[in-house]
């Protein structure tokens, strides 16, 4: 599975992170990528986004490329 980032990825695109959060966790794929070339600035609410989802995919035994 292949998820592109929004640009925008503050607290106000915090819903479509989950949408997106949500997505990546419950994939049937055993390797996930997220493209996050579009990020030009990572903001501590992303930074814990991105804690998250590592965790919670290597949980689920996938493996996470960005």
């Amino acid at each position: 599975m292949r998820i592109e980032l929004p640009a925008d990825s503050k607290f106000s695109a915090a819903e479509k992170l989950t949408v997106i959060y949500n997505d990546l966790l419950s994939s049937g794929d055993d390797e996930v990528t997220i493209d996050a070339s579009n990020i030009y600035w990572v903001s501590p609410f992303t930074a814990c986004w991105f804690a998250a989802v590592k965790d919670q995919l290597e949980l689920k035994g996938k493996i996470l490329q960005v």
